[in-house]
């Protein structure tokens, strides 16, 4: 099947509908799934507070001597990561081949790291992810081309996140078995490498029995699509050093940030917990159970953190905090952005581009 038969098939079966339509993004924070994962989400937060015996007022008293000028900082280089994020999609686009098949080219690495952030704001309020699809969407409606091979290179981003995640939590828990009992230790590396044969199996199946399964299970309409997933997906795992290098960079650069919210606490971490609980935090992140990891991420942190050895409201203080910058600021820049009168997800992307 020829480029321009898989282009007019790919174009009618998906159009312009994207996977989390612009229109009803906001309807979609009041359907039930979403109210769902808010409700399950504070229930884990309740459950947290109550079964830690968490005080309130201290945890807030340590809060309030915050020091402003290090916790910027940490915001700061919170932010500071989306430029490398955006160039490394960049160069997962290149492998797929976009720079070939995309009338536009590929956008800016600074635009598809304003199409992640959005994706940041939508998986802040929706559930399984559905962020992910949407700043895949916003990518393609930019180049023009096939959302499904688009998704493809996404899928490919988290397979490499989840590899390199899991080799630095290897290095990482060497160091931190001095500080956190060693059960604890087990269960988070469980969980990450539960992940990361899910994936490496989910892998092997679309390499090698995928073309099978697609010709038994999914009607024929739907091949062309795989296929296009298919070939982003896998075409994205080409000339990978430099995206590895940027992928461990990405999430020290993650570990910085915890290292300085603490730090704005007057807490001092040792390096090998700062990078073993930034890494924990991207891992209870992926679990696509409540929006943004609303509640698990805030429970994982405090509970590594006080098997550290540090205060529960201490732990409790720099969860919050840190939970501040990753999931309340970028849900606060994107309810801003709708009431302000720009709809993030139509306005602001066409004038990104034009600015492009």
């Amino acid at each position: 099947m020829d480029d321009n038969t898989r282009t007019a098939e790919e174009t009618q079966l998906n159009g312009d509908v994207s996977p989390v339509e612009e229109s009803s993004l906001w309807k979609q924070f009041f359907q039930l799934r979403t109210l769902a994962g808010f409700i399950v989400s504070f229930a884990i937060i309740y459950f947290l507070v109550g079964r830690l015996n968490i005080d309130l007022a201290q945890t807030w008293g340590h809060i309030s001597n915050v020091d402003p000028l290090r916790l910027s900082l940490g915001i700061l280089i919170y932010y500071a990561a989306f430029p490398v994020r955006g160039y490394r999609w960049k160069l997962l686009l290149k492998n797929a081949g976009f720079d070939e098949c995309s009338e536009k080219g590929i956008p800016s690495s600074w635009t598809l790291s304003r199409f992640m952030a959005m994706g940041w704001f939508a998986n802040c309020i929706l559930p399984a992810k559905l962020g992910d699809a949407y700043r895949a969407y916003l990518a393609k409606r930019g180049m023009c081309v096939s959302f499904s091979k688009t998704m493809g290179t996404v899928l490919a981003e988290r397979v490499i996140d989840v590899m390199v995640i899991f080799v630095m939590l290897l290095a990482a828990t060497v160091a931190v078995l001095r500080y956190v009992q060693i059960d604890a230790v087990q269960n988070i590396m469980q969980v990450g490498l539960a992940l990361v044969v899910i994936m490496g199996v989910g892998l092997v199946v679309m390499a090698r029995f995928g073309g099978f399964f697609v010709e038994r299970l999914l009607p024929k309409r739907f091949h062309n699509i795989y296929q296009l997933f298919h070939e982003g997906t896998f075409h994205s795992f080409r000339s990978l050093p430099v995206v590895i290098i940027l992928s461990v960079l990405i999430w020290l650069v993650e570990a910085a940030r915890v290292y300085l919210v603490a730090s704005s606490l007057g807490i001092t971490l040792d390096t090998g917990l700062v990078v073993f609980v930034a890494l924990t935090d991207a891992l209870l992140v992926g679990i696509p159970l409540t929006p943004g990891g609303l509640g698990l991420v805030e429970a994982g942190l405090t509970a590594i953190l006080m098997l550290a050895s540090i205060s529960t409201e201490q732990a409790a203080s720099i969860a919050i905090l840190d939970r501040v910058i990753t999931y309340w600021s970028v849900l606060v820049l994107g309810v801003g952005l709708h009431f302000w009168g720009l709809n993030p997800f139509r306005a602001l992307r066409a004038r990104l581009y034009a600015s492009d």
